[in-house]
């Protein structure tokens, strides 16, 4: 019950309101011990508001010339894109002629991929055993810090397992805000677990990529969080 009044008082909210409360201890507290493992209530959070908010700005952008470089490093034929949102990236790689398709759990996403015509598949990644594809590359933008720390291995599991040849992704850091962030590391934390499953970290090309992604002005995290790794 608690939960339900918690999530349903959080729903009716504005955003502007809710980004300011977020800040306060309390709320962490309470979100965190009610929330941070209960995925029924995802979609309470992951709204057509939220999307609308993410998607209009630097996150849009990105999906072009992420695609055309992940396209231009790797040469995949096939991609997954684990947490795909509202398929910016699916969609941009369906552009350039790769096999692209993805996972989402939220459903106000799934209805934007759908209008997209991209292929995305409802996924729980606490849940699942495993990704439903294989493909040459597996990667997942700012998913992994909203995982809480007890699915981190089985999160990196799921993209080795899938990806053939390379995985790319971002991963917020310490102290980086944003909604239900709840294992936010520095990127030694997701070398080691990657290295773990049989997964290199590639720091040259990470550094001249990001490097790269700064000077486009693409999204933060794409210049702040960006890993490579290949299959050894």
């Amino acid at each position: 019950m608690k939960k339900q009044v918690f999530a349903a008082a959080k729903a009716i909210v504005p955003m502007r309101v809710r980004e300011r409360v977020r800040t306060l201890g309390p709320y962490r507290w309470v979100f965190r011990k009610l929330f941070a493992e209960d995925t029924r209530y995802h979609d309470r959070f992951y709204t057509q508001e939220y999307y609308d908010g993410e998607m209009k700005g630097l996150a849009g952008q990105s999906a072009d010339p992420m695609a055309r470089a992940i396209v231009e490093r790797f040469r995949p034929a096939s991609v997954i894109d684990v947490g795909c949102g509202t398929g910016e990236y699916l969609a941009a790689f369906g552009r350039l002629g790769v096999g692209a398709r993805g996972v989402e759990l939220a459903d106000a996403a799934l209805r934007a991929c759908r209008d997209k015509g991209v292929e995305a598949r409802k996924f729980d990644l606490t849940k699942e055993p495993s990704l439903p594809w294989k493909a040459d590359l597996a990667y997942s933008f700012e998913v992994a810090e909203h995982l809480p720390e007890k699915f981190a291995n089985r999160y990196v599991g799921m993209l080795t397992g899938a990806a053939s040849r390379h995985v790319v992704i971002t991963a917020a850091s310490p102290g980086q805000e944003g909604v239900n962030h709840f294992n936010c590391r520095p990127k030694s934390y997701w070398i080691d677990l990657f290295a773990a499953a049989g997964f290199a970290f590639d720091g040259p090309q990470t550094e001249q990529w990001e490097a790269e992604n700064k000077r486009l002005n693409l999204a933060p995290w794409f210049w702040l969080n960006l890993l490579v790794f290949a299959r050894r």
